[in-house]
């Protein structure tokens, strides 16, 4: 009974932190129903009056109306869950397959792409994009601005911000110890837009 009880305060306790973090940056409703005891009730619901400059009252364990509607919420939200869940297994399997269909030792969570893009061979620019476990990583976005190749070819701009990015990340790890740049983290798949010749 001990036990059961040192969990149900936890809960309480919990559920009480997440509502006082959850309302730190938005505004709190005029009411806030909860499926579960929340500890310092009383305390929380003034603190959030306080945020909102209005009461605010906090329920747990509704009866009638409000219960129906809380169990509808809770509805919704495991289908929400079980929805994201499938997401991420569906993106698992894929990686899963490229792992297989690359022939790779280890899933590849960290993938690098680079592509060209030109105006007429003019102001030619290399583009690397980033991408960690499915989800695009923009602010690791690069772009390599082509200082050595003149005309319209690709294949030796692409070799020219490959070899560049990875003289970088070379130089980064050299550096002193515990030093990470930009670079330093090598990609565990390098995709180079273009045919058979890339």
């Amino acid at each position: 009974a001990g036990h059961g009880q040192a969990e149900g305060a936890e809960a309480e306790e919990v559920m009480e932190a997440f509502l006082g973090q959850f309302y730190q940056e938005r505004q709190p409703p005029e009411q806030i129903v909860v499926s579960h005891p929340v500890a310092n009730l009383q305390l929380l619901a003034d603190m959030l009056s306080a945020r909102a400059e209005r009461k605010v009252s906090v329920q747990a364990r509704p009866r009638g109306e409000r219960r129906k509607m809380l169990e509808l919420a809770a509805g919704n939200a495991s289908q929400a869950l079980l929805m994201r869940l499938a997401g991420k297994a569906n993106m698992s399997a894929k990686f899963e397959a490229l792992q297989n269909l690359l022939n790779l030792a280890e899933t590849p969570a960290f993938i690098e792409c680079f592509d060209i893009s030109n105006l007429q061979g003019e102001e030619a620019v290399a583009a690397m994009a980033v991408f960690e476990n499915g989800r695009r990583k923009g602010a690791e976005y690069r772009r390599f601005k082509i200082r050595t190749i003149q005309g319209p070819n690709d294949f030796a701009m692409l070799q020219e911000a490959v070899r560049r990015r990875f003289s970088k990340g070379l130089a980064e790890q050299s550096e002193a110890e515990g030093a990470a740049g930009k670079f330093s983290r090598f990609p565990d798949l390098l995709l180079i837009d273009g045919g058979k010749g890339q």
